[in-house]
């Protein structure tokens, strides 16, 4: 993928470099054995074929997914770098190709959760502004992209930091994989799709999490699962034990106003 001015400025820093070398250019594909030698050997490295391209026709984006304000709030951080991924929120990056939902260590669960339906519904080809002006769960983001792309030939993918995979990393510039000292090699991050607690992992599998039903003993109790959001544990409840805890269905619930329905929550130990 590299065009002509990338190929000319790389001869002109190797003759600055070496001035009496004689200068030599291979193609990728054609590396003799001696040149991965002199790297040490070879590995594996980014070469999806959108990295290919000459011009870039769709440009990685990163989005910051945060609540620090008291409501979950998404902008987009131009001219990105490593250090724009920031340890207490979520952050979204956006190839195209594929969606990540990173995970930094000090994220809170509502933040992990609004994020990952973020990656599934929010509409990727509207200006990022009119996003925080409309319901964010309600558009839908790669699923009514008009550019061709659909939720059937896009990965979405969870990562958590220090888990980074080359497809993600080789979106930013100088990269440290040293930076969270916990960096796993390819195969390692490919071997963890599937198992607890992956580094990576699929977003519609992070989601049927924050998606699960529990017992109202589950919800009432000191320690209540991750995933569930403490203020909307009513959300948890199957449709049944809502009806049997609050003797209403969710329905006539959600029609009381929201004064009732906090008074009727603290009453039921839900809130």
């Amino acid at each position: 993928g590299a065009n002509n001015d990338e190929k000319e400025m790389g001869r002109t820093i190797a003759k600055f470099v070496s001035p009496k070398a004689d200068v030599k250019a291979i193609n990728e594909g054609g590396e003799p054995e001696w040149f991965w030698s002199a790297l040490g050997g070879k590995g594996d490295y980014a070469s999806s074929q959108r990295l290919q391209e000459t011009v870039i026709s769709q440009p990685a984006r990163l989005f910051q997914c945060s609540n620090a304000s008291g409501r979950f709030s998404v902008e987009e951080i131009p001219d990105f770098d490593q250090e724009d991924l920031i340890e207490d929120d979520v952050m979204l990056l956006d190839t195209y190709d594929e969606v990540f939902v990173w995970i930094g260590e000090g994220a809170q669960p509502e933040e992990r959760k609004s994020a990952l339906e973020l990656a599934v519904l929010v509409r990727y080809m509207i200006d990022i502004n009119k996003i925080l002006m409309v319901t964010i769960l309600r558009k839908k983001y790669v699923k009514s992209d008009t550019s061709g792309r659909d939720l059937d030939n896009t990965a979405m993918i969870q990562v958590k930091q220090g888990s980074e995979p080359l497809s993600f990393t080789c979106n930013f510039v100088a990269w440290d994989p040293n930076k969270w000292s916990n960096a796993n090699s390819y195969s390692d991050l490919k071997a963890q799709l599937g198992k607890e607690n992956a580094g990576i992992s699929l977003i519609s599998d992070e989601l049927a999490k924050y998606n699960k039903k529990y017992d109202y003993e589950v919800l009432i109790s000191p320690e209540i699962p991750e995933e569930v959001d403490a203020c909307h544990k009513e959300c948890y409840l199957t449709d049944e034990d809502f009806e049997k805890v609050f003797g209403l269905t969710r329905e006539e619930f959600e029609a009381k106003p929201q004064w009732r329905q906090q008074a009727l929550k603290k009453q039921k130990k839900l809130f």
